[in-house]
């Protein structure tokens, strides 16, 4: 398989799980397709080193890897929750809409939204800095908000759901007694050159932040343990 057909192959995945309409991607399709990438990206090293440069440990608690993507478009991730890591996910949204199937484990999930009297929090525009790669972030204080939650609840595997950029959310954690929670993501199209990041009033951050990188033999084992714990041939 060239890289074309990997490309082919992703962006099939993404079809799957962020169709026009309602359908899903179900794990027997999920892990047959995640499959298939892995071992294209074992015989391939270009490709793995591309899908290496995308690919970062996210400080909110969970590795990043961006299997394909499009400049600007589309963009298809396996994310991983590891069981005892601590996550400090702060509240944000996004600069695209997102559409997310969970794979295995689970994860605590809470949505946000403004409203008066709620608990004070500093805003900030979140943008890749001049020069940056993914995995680069660029902090600037434009504004405040006050949130309460309107959503706290458990989301299980086999669960789907879409995300509208504007919407504040969070994941707290992953539930504890099983090794990872995996998610499969599809980023929309770029609708903006900015996300927001809210922290609680007074919070010091810093302006810039650069993640770890994942290299392309971690990326490996990472996703063969996630094929192991999805079972099958």
């Amino acid at each position: 398989m060239d890289g074309n057909a990997f490309n082919r192959l992703t962006s099939a995945l993404a079809t799957k799980v962020c169709p026009a309409g309602a359908g899903v991607l179900s794990p027997v399709t999920a892990r047959n397709l995640l499959r298939m990438a892995l071992g294209q990206l074992a015989g391939d090293p270009a490709q793995r080193e591309s899908v290496a440069r995308r690919s970062y440990a996210h400080p909110n608690g969970f590795d990043r890897i961006s299997l394909y993507s499009e400049s600007g478009g589309m963009e298809v991730r396996v994310h991983l929750w590891w069981t005892g890591i601590v996550s400090d996910e702060t509240i944000h949204n996004h600069a695209w809409d997102f559409s997310s199937l969970v794979l295995c484990g689970s994860l605590r999930f809470q949505l946000l939204q403004d409203v008066p009297g709620g608990d004070p929090y500093d805003r900030y525009d979140s943008t890749m800095p001049p020069g940056g790669v993914p995995g680069d972030y660029g902090f600037e204080l434009t504004g405040h908000a006050s949130l309460e939650v309107a959503v706290d609840a458990e989301v299980p595997a086999g669960s789907f759901y879409r995300m509208h950029r504007d919407t504040y959310h969070r994941v707290l954690a992953a539930r504890e007694g099983a090794p990872m929670t995996a998610t499969i993501v599809v980023r929309g199209p770029v609708r903006r050159s900015f996300s927001h990041v809210l922290v609680p009033a007074g919070t010091p951050i810093p302006r810039t932040r650069s993640m770890k990188r994942l290299e392309g033999d971690e990326i490996m084992e990472k996703l063969g343990l996630l094929l192991g714990l999805l079972g099958g041939p």
